[in-house]
C-alpha cells in the first residue's frame, strides 16, 4: 500500500474514532480531506498539528500508518524494529 494512501486510512480512523470532524481542523478541513484520500503528503510540523487536534501523540499516526501498510507484521514487530533503531542512536537505552 502506497504510504499517502496508508496515512489517509489511518488519519480518518482516528478522527472518526475520536468524533472528530473535519470542521474540528478550521481552515485546513479541505486540505486534511486531500490527506485522508491520499492525493498529498503531510510534512513532519502538520502531522503534529494533525496529532493535536485528533488528540493522539504524532507517533501513534506514523506507526498505524505502516501497519497498515504492512498487515503481516504486528504492533510488537514495528516497535522491536524502533527500539533496535534507538538503542543505536542512543548509548543509554
Amino acid at each position: 500500500m502506497d504510504t499517502k494512501i496508508a496515512f489517509g486510512i489511518t488519519l480518518k480512523g482516528f478522527r472518526k474514532s475520536n468524533g472528530i470532524t473535519h470542521r474540528d481542523f478550521g481552515t485546513s478541513r479541505t486540505y486534511i480531506g486531500s490527506i485522508e484520500k491520499g492525493h498529498v503528503s503531510p510534512t513532519l510540523e502538520k502531522i503534529d498539528d494533525i496529532a493535536k487536534v485528533v488528540g493522539v501523540h504524532p507517533i501513534s499516526l506514523i506507526v498505524q500508518t505502516y501497519l497498515n501498510m504492512d498487515v503481516n507484521h504486528s504492533f510488537e514487530y514495528l516497535i522491536s524494529i524502533v527500539k533496535e533503531d534507538l538503542a543505536k542512536y542512543h548509548s543509554d537505552l
